[in-house]
């Protein structure tokens, strides 16, 4: 029998405790009728196959050997007995489970409100900067999907005031954003820091990043409207309770996050 029980609700997100196990939910998800979770650490045996019989039993299970880079593939192209190297999936299908890993990176999950049918990105700074969310966007509209019809949360991942990131780093994001457009790299960080994606520091070889915010430019660089997108503010790093973080603790040790389609 489930002891649900609502943590934290605010206008945006909602945090959960049910049997034990605590996870998190958009609400810009969960009211247009997608089943997701972003677990936490307080996950029991914290593994997807068993996450899946409490929250969304009788659905294919779907993950990948996520490498930080920007390729997103169907379902249909995964084998269930090899995982394989990519950091999106998209459903083909109904009745899919769609799993990826975090530990300080941004588990984002999307929502197709006409079609039905769901994606699954993790993205830290190397997939920003390999332009993953670009290319996700892309190869839904190539498929077929209308972007306007999209729905996307970014949960939780490494906060700002906690992701020191070198120079080459911002670097690396740079060329990625000036692939279409005409930006001086000093003009970039001008910018950067307009939208508050990341802030300055007392080494000038060093920048405070914010993942989320730079994925949600991308998005909108993409196409993406405001009211499509919902971003969590839970921060892996500081709440040591609740997440795992490679730079907290340099071991790898990460949360799952899910949405399927119906």
């Amino acid at each position: 029998m489930s002891k649900k029980k609502v943590l934290i609700r605010n206008k945006d997100w909602i945090t959960i405790k049910d049997n034990g196990i605590i996870y998190l939910q958009s609400k810009l998800l969960l009211d247009n009728g997608f089943n997701h979770g972003f677990f936490t650490k307080v996950s029991g045996d914290n593994k997807n196959k068993s996450l899946s019989k409490l929250f969304s039993p009788g659905t294919c299970i779907y993950s990948l050997h996520q490498v930080h880079g920007s390729e997103i593939i169907k379902t249909s192209e995964l084998s269930s007995n090899k995982l394989k190297k990519a950091d999106g999936i998209f459903s083909d299908q109904d009745n899919q489970g769609l799993w990826i890993y975090t530990a300080d990176c941004i588990p984002i999950l999307i929502g197709d409100m006409k079609n039905r049918y769901v994606a699954a990105v993790h993205s830290g700074w190397r997939g920003l900067a390999k332009g993953i969310l670009r290319n996700t966007i892309e190869t839904i509209k190539e498929w077929g999907f209308d972007k306007q019809n999209l729905l996307i949360a970014l949960g939780p991942a490494i906060s700002i005031n906690n992701y020191i990131v070198s120079k080459s780093t911002i670097n690396s994001i740079y060329l990625d954003f000036n692939k279409n457009k005409n930006y001086q790299f000093n003009d970039f960080i001008k910018y950067m820091i307009s939208t508050g994606c990341i802030k300055i520091t007392n080494t000038p070889e060093e920048f405070l990043l914010d993942i989320r915010l730079t994925a949600k430019i991308q998005l909108k660089n993409e196409g993406i409207k405001e009211n499509q997108i919902s971003i969590n503010s839970n921060c892996t790093y500081s709440e040591s309770s609740y997440f795992q973080s490679w730079r907290r603790e340099k071991i790898k040790s990460r949360q799952w996050s899910f949405i399927s389609s119906n």
